[in-house]
This record gives C-alpha cells, structure tokens and sequence, in this order.
C-alpha cells in the first residue's frame, strides 16, 4: 500500500485491523501479506494509502527483449481476464531501460501475447499495470485501486490550492480528537479537513464513493 512520506506508521496501523498480515513500513508505503477481502477493505476502508498494489513478479532486465520475454512468461490468466482493459504504467532509476514510454509498451504487448488478446484501446476503467525499475531490476505490480485513493468521488471541483484528502485525514487523527467534541478549522479553505473528520467520525469508508480497479470485472477470482 503506497502513501505520501511520513503517513507510513498511521497506514500500518490502520491496515493491521483490516485484515494485513505481518505489515512492515518501508519508505513510502506498508508492505504486508494478506486475503483477497483485504485488498477491498484496504482499499476501501484506509483513508492514507494511494494505492494498493499486488507484487507480480521481481527479475532483471537491461535489454528491451529480455524484458518483453520475462513478462510474457509470467502467469498473467491468473491476474487478468483475457480482453480486459489495462495499460502499463512504468518508472526507471539508474537503469539502462529508461523510456518509460516504451517500457509499457512492452508490457503491453507482451501481456497480450500470453492473454492471445487484444484489449480495448480505453483508459476508463483500464487495470494498470506497474513496473518499477531500479539498478535493473524491474518489479512488476497489479495496481488494484486504478486512480489514486485520495480521489474519494466527492469533490466535484477543486479550489485553489486544495490540500490533500489523505493528507487532511492524516491531520485530524494525528490532532488527538475524539470524533466527539466539536472540531474547528479556522482556515477551511475548500474544506478538505472538515470533510475528512466528518467522515472519520461518522466512521463512513473513504471510498464508498468512488470505483476501484479490483471490482472493475477484469480480475479472475484466483488474484
């Protein structure tokens, strides 16, 4: 589960109750190991993450082929349903690959030749695939929240400089307030904060208004 720096800590312990097994805080996300139900609850119900990603895969790859034959090798029926929307998303760090244009490209392509498919060319809806390169060595990722979580639905439109709904969630539970007694934000601005603690005490799901990729109908039950 990835998160802004700093938010680390809160997400592990929000996820712990939600199901995560053996949950660790590397920089920038929690790791841990759990049931396809926490992949929905994560998802769901946390409030700090970004994005809830399924770790794939782990190889290296400094040669476009070798990176085209090392995914077209992988499982990918197991993680997707032939002719379901999906693109590749990709970064790189100091590795020879480095057009991340052509990196997801590739995988693209190369999943669509394991699936025998060809996608829609959509980007509504569409599963992304994440492929992170560092020193060569490319971990693949299924991105199960699609866009990011902070997007909860209900903003229509957003006003100048708008701070975060993750991060104003993080703000009202690290303030100490008790869900109960009257909260008071003189600089609401947009009001992000008064939102985020209303919802936190009305113990409403962040995202109860919005979609995710993971109940997009391109997932088969065995992810």
């Amino acid at each position: 589960a990835a998160c802004a720096p700093g938010l680390e800590p809160l997400l592990a312990a929000g996820l712990t109750p939600l199901g995560a097994l053996d949950a660790r805080a590397p920089a920038g996300g929690v790791a841990f190991r759990g049931h396809r139900r926490v992949l929905y609850r994560a998802n769901l119900e946390s409030g700090l993450a970004t994005h809830v990603l399924v770790r794939l895969a782990r190889f290296g790859a400094d040669r476009f082929e070798a990176l085209e034959a090392a995914l077209a090798a992988l499982p990918w029926e197991r993680w997707l349903l032939p002719g379901a929307a999906r693109r590749g998303r990709a970064s790189a760090h100091k590795s020879r690959l480095h057009r991340t244009g052509a990196i997801a490209e590739r995988a693209e392509r190369a999943i669509a030749a394991r699936l025998g498919d060809a996608p829609p060319d959509e980007e509504e809806g569409a599963v992304p695939i994440a492929l992170r390169l560092v020193r060569d060595e490319v971990r693949v990722s299924l991105d199960t929240s699609g866009a990011p979580l902070h997007r909860r639905g209900y903003r229509a439109r957003s006003g100048p400089a708008p701070l975060r709904e993750d991060l104003a969630r993080a703000l009202v539970m690290v303030s100490g307030w008790d869900r109960a007694s009257p909260l008071v934000d003189p600089l609401a601005g947009v009001g992000t904060i008064p939102i985020e603690a209303a919802l936190y005490a009305a113990g409403r799901a962040p995202g109860a208004g919005r979609a995710f990729a993971l109940a997009a109908g391109a997932l088969p039950r065995a992810l």
